[in-house]
């Protein structure tokens, strides 16, 4: 989908003003031109200059025409030595990338739209207005270079085409500095740092955000300051002898948080955000400390920018009555719709009324990604876990384990616009991609349409999709037979049907390869939860045995496929029968 980009202001380069104006009198008295002056006049000029770069200048220009000025009554002849002295400062300056600042606007740029009124209206000002107000940054001792919105913006109104342009601002300086600023509001912040750590990936650098509750153009008592030093320098590790953090991230308060797993906690408190389901990347109090065990490692493919997105996605809150209201129907319907983040209750619980599910199933089979999170702030999605959240599982329903709805959407808009297959986007929506995610799940289908009967064995195979050689990282294994049927074979009370599970053509329950079994007695009709198209699923844990899951490389020039041999069979009355639609084997990551 095209997204036009918005207007940008030139790109600022920093003169370096305040470093130009530190190095300037030991650069002016080594010409020979002060050298000639009389003592008394020496003593003057030093006095003069020792006040001077106490001041702020805007420009170079006009600290220039400054000391022109001054020294002109007291050494005339000076005068012509200024402008070497000022290259010659220049030259002294260190040679380092810097920083780039994106100003998009926000609470930090914001001031009385009536300066004699403190009271009127905020209004988000230009990037000068702020520069002017903030700290001095030539201080840092490394060009700081701004490049703004032409119309800077407050949150609630940044979206996709303002993601697509600080995407493309960013690729094309990315060669040019150690790392880059955004400052931005905090209405959309977390929107706004998900969406960049899908559309920019690999990273080796990082990609600061920050912005404030207080507006620091005006209010001298503000966090703005303190959040845009420790952003830049956070930009600049090496300049300041931090560790590297090669994430998109937010810097706000003394919290540093991974982007797209941050929440906006608090409105008016400095401590605004946070990560309620990830540990902290480090904390800003009087040092900088980074958690380098928390922080992905820098790419070594090189980074990767994506500029498409999908924006016809919605986020759906779960709530009591929702069931019984046609306007969720006519939203599903709606042709332009390709995707929907749902905020279910708890660990991924939605209604299961029939025609409800079957709002969702449509949506689905019309070519539709559903993902379902939870709207509490802390905890994961475990489809599955409940027999409400299968049902879910069965239909097409992608369980989104702890990732945020805001990183979910802006996850689903990047993938949507980048793939038109859709199997491919629904599997990537179940990787964690830049962090988003505790779990990664990699699913292999093993069979069509099978059925056994009591004593009877059926072999399933398919090449093993997952791709993961540490054991550590293996949380799950799970068989999933959909659609299955269960039947003891007869109607006595203690009846039992038993399923057992052997790998590679193992048929004895005492061997390395019997991957475990799973029984039950008659379930009455009424007690079941189906779906009359999808019907039940029956899942069966194979975590004890994930070490036969892993993936075995090949050795040679030939390089063989890894396959994975199910034998099914059934243990139970002579009447008794197995029989389901599919069987998938499920292995669950934890990211790493």
């Amino acid at each position: 989908m095209s997204i036009e980009p918005v207007s940008l202001s030139a790109l600022e380069q920093d003169d370096r003003v305040d470093e130009l104006v530190r190095n300037f009198m030991q650069a002016l008295m080594l010409e020979s031109g002060f050298a000639k002056l009389k003592k008394d006049q020496q003593e003057q000029v030093r006095s003069v200059l020792n006040s001077v770069i106490k001041m702020r200048f805007d420009s170079v220009s006009s600290f220039q025409n400054v000391v022109i000025g001054l020294l002109r009554s007291i050494a005339p002849d000076l005068e012509k030595y200024i402008t070497i002295a000022i290259d010659s400062a220049r030259d002294m300056l260190k040679d380092n990338k810097g920083v780039l600042v994106i100003y998009t606007g926000g609470t930090i740029g914001s001031a009385p739209k009536d300066l004699d009124d403190p009271d009127s209206p905020q209004i988000v000002k230009p990037w000068g207005d702020l520069k002017s107000a903030g700290p001095i940054l030539g201080r840092l001792g490394y060009p700081v270079d701004a490049i703004a919105f032409v119309e800077p913006l407050d949150s609630c109104n940044v979206g996709p085409r303002h993601w697509l342009t600080m995407v493309r601002i960013i690729k094309e300086n990315y060669g040019n500095y150690s790392g880059f600023v955004i400052l931005h509001g905090t209405d959309s912040m977390v929107f706004t740092a998900s969406a960049l750590s899908f559309m920019i990936t690999e990273l080796d650098k990082p990609i600061v955000i920050t912005g404030s509750q207080i507006a620091g153009i005006v209010n001298p008592r503000n966090d703005a300051h303190q959040n845009m030093i420790t952003a830049i320098m956070l930009a600049n590790p090496e300049a300041h002898k931090l560790a590297l953090i090669p994430e998109v991230f937010i810097s706000f308060g003394n919290l540093i948080v991974r982007g797209n797993r941050a929440k906006k906690m608090n409105v008016v408190e400095y401590q605004g955000f946070n990560s309620p389901n990830y540990p902290l990347l480090g904390r800003a109090g009087d040092h900088i400390v980074i958690e380098r065990k928390q922080i992905r490692r820098p790419s070594e493919i090189g980074v990767q920018f994506s500029e498409l997105m999908d924006t016809n996605v919605i986020i759906v809150e779960v709530f009591p009555g929702m069931q019984n209201s046609p306007v969720l129907s006519n939203i599903l319907q709606d042709e332009n719709l390709r995707g929907v983040v749902l905020k279910a209750y708890g660990a991924g619980n939605i209604p299961t009324d029939a025609p409800f599910l079957k709002m969702f199933t449509d949506f689905i089979q019309r070519g539709g990604i559903v993902v379902c999170t939870t709207s509490c702030p802390a905890g994961e999605v475990v489809m599955g876990l409940y027999e409400t959240s299968q049902i879910l599982v069965d239909i097409g329903i992608i369980g989104g384990f702890d990732i945020t709805p805001e990183a979910a959407l802006c996850k689903l808009m990047m993938l949507l616009g980048n793939f038109e297959d859709l199997s491919e986007a629904k599997r990537l929506m179940q990787q964690s991609i830049a962090g988003e995610q505790r779990l990664s799940l990699e699913t292999t289908v093993l069979a069509g349409k099978k059925s056994i009967q009591s004593g009877g064995m059926v072999e399933l195979s398919s090449s093993l999709n997952s791709k993961e050689d540490n054991i550590e990282r293996i949380e799950k294994v799970m068989l999933v037979f959909k659609n299955a049927k269960l039947d003891p074979g007869n109607d006595a009370p203690d009846a039992r049907a038993a399923v057992k599970l052997f790998l590679d053509g193992e048929t004895t329950e005492e061997g390395e390869n019997f991957l475990g079994s799973f029984s039950r007695r008659r379930v009455p009709s009424n007690a079941l939860i189906t779906n009359s198209t999808i019907g039940e699923s029956l899942v069966i844990d194979l975590t004890l045995k994930k070490h036969h899951f892993l993936k075995k490389e090949s050795k040679g020039r030939i390089k063989v496929e890894q396959k994975v041999r199910i034998n099914v069979a059934l243990e139970g009355e002579g009447g008794a029968s197995f029989s389901w639609e599919d069987a998938e084997l499920k292995i669950y990551t934890m990211d790493q």
